[in-house]
């Protein structure tokens, strides 16, 4: 399953993978860089296995961008199985407790409101996060005790789109920032109700700033055999400004930047400007470098190279 042409680092943009259910976030790279020799290559808010739905997949220069998706938001469609709690916090786990206290619809409404805002909450244990350089998920498998700190995350909507008594089955919208765990959710509410769940599906349907009709499956991917078939799925890698500004350089100034060089800020600088953070330089409409704005300088970060 390789492609005819080695693309190599000729490639340099986003796909936006609908990850299949049970792949690992991790497995979808590895696949994609087999089959396209991809040399530089990463993705963009880790999925569980159990999910299915959005998982962007930056690809040569595109991979500079990936740090500043922080904070960007995020929809998810899950539901939650009450009454049963297992290892994993969804239903692929191993069962620990069941209740018969079941919640109805009425209670868990009253309860989102609860969920709202900045939010602190403690990851599952079964996670990606890396405890002392080792995935949480492997020490977990191996039995080894661990903490995991709470985190601060944002929620911005929590909303019922459907409720069943029978079976106890409740499906969600959930629109949040970065950092946050739908099974860790699913948790904390089954808490302040009183009762146990666990989540039996996730759907991530949007990730801020990738359109949505840019969604590609990935047996479509392995149907392709050439760097034109490809491209017509590809996104540019500078399409998206992330929330950064930008600011246009002269051919003197662009020289400078590509050869590692700090420039003068002064004479693109417009009233109100912020002096500081970073910012996407370019010329003549091509982006050179990603910089950092210090006082009356723009420093290169990340230079683009091609």
């Amino acid at each position: 399953m390789t492609c005819k042409e080695n693309l190599n680092n000729k490639v340099n943009g986003w796909l936006v993978i609908n990850k299949p259910k049970f792949y690992t976030s991790n497995k979808v790279l590895i696949l994609l860089k087999k089959k396209f020799k991809f040399k530089k290559v990463g993705f963009c808010g880790t999925l569980d296995p159990l999910a299915i739905g959005m998982l962007p997949i930056a690809i040569g220069e595109a991979r500079k961008f990936i740090r500043f998706l922080t904070n960007h938001k995020k929809t998810y469609i899950f539901s939650v199985k009450w009454g049963v709690s297992t290892t994993t916090y969804d239903i692929e786990g191993q069962i620990i407790s069941k209740t018969e206290f079941l919640p109805n619809r009425e209670s868990i409404e009253k309860t989102l409101k609860l969920f709202i805002g900045n939010i602190h909450q403690v990851p599952p244990i079964f996670s990606a996060i890396k405890v002392g350089g080792t995935r949480a998920y492997k020490l977990a498998r191996k039995n080894k005790k661990f903490v995991l700190s709470s985190r601060r995350v944002k929620i911005w909507d929590l909303k019922i789109l459907d409720h069943s008594d029978y079976p106890s089955v409740t499906t969600f919208s959930l629109t949040c920032g970065s950092g946050t765990y739908v099974r860790s959710l699913a948790v904390d509410i089954a808490k302040k109700l009183g009762t146990l769940g666990c989540v039996s599906y996730i759907n991530r349907i949007s990730f801020d700033p990738f359109p949505s009709d840019s969604l590609i499956a990935l047996d479509t991917l392995y149907k392709l055999n050439n760097t034109d078939s490809l491209n017509r799925f590809l996104l540019p890698f500078d399409q998206f400004s992330f929330n950064l500004p930008s600011v246009s350089v002269s051919n003197e100034d662009s020289l400078k930047l590509k050869n590692g060089l700090r420039i003068n800020f002064d004479q693109y600088a417009t009233k109100g400007t912020n002096r500081s953070g970073y910012i996407i330089v370019k010329n003549n409409k091509k982006s050179l470098a990603i910089g950092y704005v210090n006082a009356n300088n723009i420093v290169p970060k990340r230079v683009f190279n091609f």
